[in-house]
């Protein structure tokens, strides 16, 4: 009888826990096609600088936004990797696969270079509508590169995508910034290739 009375018990244990919903990790990793871009700036190298990116973005935690005013974030969902990192090794990746100058070093090297590219993330951010009924991501970076030897800026630029969440959950969003990175790194590397004229 002892045993009916502690399975029973364990029965009911059982069935009264709560079993919590899996967090799904979600990377940045944007899928990069070559290009072929003119080599004006052979002979000249270049020193990716830190990317600086907002608060947000030095997180795991996922966020997206109803407007521009109200910020929330995801419950079930979280980055695998810190995104400010990740896209930085997604800008370095991307313009030393590009080819455009003679070597590419990234802002913890210690070597002389020519140029120096100075990046600012404006927006990484998966935004829904009022009702919820679309989503779309936006992905803004400014870009500035500068003659190391004279310390002066020789262009700047605001590159600006926007991209539409195919589902309206994480994923989707996640899905539409990687597709939005890669069109503004894919850019990027067009505006270099452009500035060594």
């Amino acid at each position: 009888m002892k045993r009916v009375y502690l399975i029973i018990t364990l029965l009911l244990l059982t069935g009264c826990s709560k079993t919590l919903s899996p967090i799904t990790a979600y990377t940045i990793d944007p899928s990069m096609h070559e290009s072929k871009y003119s080599s004006v700036c052979k002979g000249k190298t270049l020193r990716v600088g830190k990317v600086f990116t907002s608060q947000n973005l030095m997180l795991k935690q996922m966020k997206y936004a109803s407007n521009d005013y109200k910020q929330f974030s995801y419950t079930e969902s979280k980055w695998a990797n810190i995104p400010s990192k990740a896209i930085s090794r997604a800008l370095l990746r991307s313009i030393r696969d590009a080819k455009i100058f003679d070597s590419v070093s990234s802002y913890r090297s210690h070597t002389r270079d020519d140029l120096l590219l100075e990046t600012n993330v404006y927006n990484f951010m998966q935004y829904y509508s009022e009702k919820e009924k679309k989503s779309y991501v936006d992905v803004t970076f400014s870009l500035s590169l500068v003659d190391t030897q004279k310390a002066k800026t020789l262009h700047s630029v605001v590159i600006k995508r926007e991209v539409e969440s195919k589902t309206l959950d994480a994923e989707g969003g996640v899905i539409a910034l990687n597709e939005a990175l890669e069109s503004v790194l894919e850019e990027t590397n067009r505006w270099l290739s452009e500035s060594c004229k």
